[in-house]
């Protein structure tokens, strides 16, 4: 009887045990850092025996996006189809299951003003900028490397995490939808459903991207990582498959610069960025050829990015003795010094930005903004308060958007006429979480114009909980105030182009409306044009033209000719309908011996010249287009251009 007794006491004392351990090691949910929150909100959930495996958080039933994930702390956010009303809080992982904790879900607020929408991102900054994709959807990086999916209406679609370490450089979608950014040492190309496409790591030097990535007009993607004096991938051109095609060692971002975002810039077959350089000493801003090949660099600070016009003069910002004679320099594709702006009186100067015709925008002494015509006199000079940041204009060159800052009080973004410099509006950020929210990213336009992108920083006195914003603006009057003026916009891309071959996109060329109203635009690097405030009902034509960029016409364009006359119209050197067009160098309509023997004579020449009849110029389809009468607003009144002699689709922009 006593054995019976003191077994059956052993078995009570490691029930109880065991009982008393298993509670120990359940998840607990402790508390919700809200207990109102609306649709893709950020909720941080607090407790313990979470794991350190990330495993499923769960609000009003729906499985909620996870940026971060710890045994104590969780932030997730609150699912677009949640139901609104009072759901509960549920958290499962391999350590088991949650008790539930309330939580009331709301809709997400509708626009406010200027600000359209303001999503809160899990990290205290954000740095570089957002990359918008065709259907409008936002893709924005954060600097502790989370990249996160936006509707264009703010709600969050998903997040990719995989990121080992700071997200501080910009995203870049290409033409199939991948969207593409950097952290720490990787760059990840992400599919538009949110997995992972590809990687690519420098683990040579394991040097953090410093710059890019970025899609050049190839199509493949451009970046450079901080490899120096350890032989890494430097300078790197990766395919959309993810295959490295080139790469330079040798570049870093210089003592007090790492937390700078870097973009590369791109026209007149080059590529170009700002980074210490061990390959030319004194030559910050390097000169790629498309491809990567490194060609020379030129004098250029690191802290500013570049800027590329529409005629390929690249401008970027230099030191000089003394340190209060900054200066903007310009150079030509070749690295040829074509002007040496400012200098006297000027100790800063912020990264230029160049419109669609030629205007330069530029911050100046920490609350100016200068624009300057290309001949370098001033266009006008807007003067605010406080530290103002990068200006940056839209696609149409109507409007730009500026951050600024002033020592203890919250930030602003200011909206500038670019015609006249005039303030257009401006929005005061807020007072939160016990710090300000001040613009930290530069600001980046959609495709259109009327909406723009800042990033923003949030320096909270509270460090376990800190988070900050990415904000969306009306930049323009169109939405907002139901202007009815009505808008012809559309994309010009080139008209041959290469066995895989990317979309080229035709940048400076010259659209002329006649008729009601007489009016010009010029696309931008993305082939983009805009006419605005034409009238609904009135009669148009448009003409587009171009001059220049006139590279990629060589002896096998002749040889092609010619072997599409031997064809006789069948077998595979027939020409395409476009190819044609190109070819057809005496504008005859015909494809002759003759046209060959004009291409040859170009080649010779070097430069189109009487005896080199119509190769050299540029061809537009359709031309002209009549809009009689014009009904409305209308986009995609897209063109292709044909440079005729070149028919292979070698033309590079």
């Amino acid at each position: 009887m006593k054995i019976k007794n003191t077994f059956t006491f052993l078995i009570t004392v490691i029930y109880i045990s065991l009982a008393t351990l298993t509670n120990a090691e359940a998840q607990t949910i402790t508390s919700l850092s809200a207990d109102t929150l609306t649709r893709s909100g950020r909720l941080k959930i607090t407790g313990s025996n979470f794991g350190t495996t990330p495993g499923i958080v769960r609000i009003g039933g729906v499985t909620a996006p996870v940026s971060s994930w710890s045994d104590t702390s969780i932030t997730a956010y609150v699912g677009e189809t949640t139901g609104t009303g009072n759901v509960n809080v549920h958290v499962s992982a391999t350590t088991g299951n949650s008790n539930s904790f309330p939580l009331n879900v709301t809709l997400r607020p509708t626009a406010n003003g200027r600000v359209l929408w303001r999503f809160p991102v899990d990290a205290q900054y954000i740095s570089g900028r957002p990359g918008i994709g065709a259907d409008g959807t936002v893709y924005s990086a954060d600097v502790n490397g989370h990249l996160y999916a936006l509707t264009p209406d703010g709600g969050l679609k998903w997040i990719f995490n995989r990121a080992p370490g700071p997200g501080r450089q910009s995203v870049d979608v290409g033409a199939d939808g991948t969207i593409y950014f950097a952290g720490g040492n990787v760059l990840y190309a992400v599919n538009p459903d949110g997995t992972e496409k590809w990687r690519v790591a420098d683990e040579i030097s394991y040097g953090a991207f410093e710059s890019g990535p970025n899609v050049g007009p190839d199509g493949n993607v451009y970046a450079a990582t901080r490899d120096m004096f350890f032989g890494g991938l430097g300078f790197v051109v990766i395919s959309p498959a993810g295959q490295i095609l080139s790469n330079t060692p040798g570049f870093g971002e210089g003592r007090g610069t790492k937390f700078f975002a870097r973009e590369i810039f791109f026209g007149s077959n080059r590529a170009y960025h700002t980074l210490d350089n061990l390959n030319q000493p004194n030559g910050v801003l390097s000169f790629h050829q498309i491809g990567g090949a490194f060609l020379f660099g030129r004098p250029a600070i690191r802290e500013a990015n570049p800027a590329v016009a529409p005629d390929g003069t690249v401008y970027a910002v230099t030191n000089s003795s003394p340190i209060s004679n900054i200066n903007l320099q310009a150079y030509d594709p070749n690295g040829n010094v074509l002007g040496v702006l400012f200098g006297a009186n000027t100790n800063y100067l912020t990264s230029p930005d160049v419109g669609a015709d030629g205007t330069i925008y530029i911050g100046r002494n920490l609350n100016f903004v200068n624009a300057l015509n290309p001949n370098g006199s001033q266009k006008w000079q807007f003067t605010g308060s406080g530290i103002l940041s990068d200006p940056t204009v839209n696609p149409q060159n109507t409007v730009l958007t500026i951050g600024g800052y002033d020592i203890g009080v919250p930030g602003y973004v200011h909206s500038i006429g670019a015609n006249n410099g005039q303030l257009l509006w401006t929005v005061t950020l807020p007072e939160e979480n016990g710090g300000f929210v001040r613009p930290s990213a530069r600001p980046k336009f959609s495709r259109d114009g009327s909406t723009v992108y800042v990033g923003m920083s949030l320096a909270s006195s509270t460090p376990s909980d800190e988070y900050s914003y990415l904000y969306a603006f009306q930049a323009t009057d169109n939405k907002q105030s139901g202007n009815t003026a009505t808008t012809l916009s559309g994309t010009i891309s080139y008209a041959i182009t290469m066995a895989n071959q990317a979309t080229k996109f035709v940048s400076g060329v010259n659209l002329l409306t006649t008729g009601t109203t007489q009016m010009s635009a010029t696309s931008n690097n993305t082939g983009f044009y805009q006419f605005s405030g034409l009238t609904a009902g009135g009669n148009y034509t448009i003409t587009p033209a171009k001059t220049g960029d006139r590279n990629g016409i060589s002896p096998i364009d002749a040889t092609l000719v010619l072997r599409h006359i031997a064809a006789n119209g069948t077998g595979p050197n027939v020409l395409t309908p476009n190819q044609k067009l190109a070819a057809d160098s005496s504008g005859d309509g015909n494809i002759t011996p003759f046209d060959a023997t004009l291409i040859l004579r170009y080649i010779a020449a070097g430069a189109p010249n009487a005896n080199t009849g119509q190769v050299g110029n540029w061809k537009f389809d359709p031309v002209p287009r009549p809009y009689q009468p014009l009904n409305g607003s209308m986009s995609d009144q897209n063109y292709t251009a044909i440079l005729v002699g070149e028919v292979n689709g070698n033309w590079t922009p």
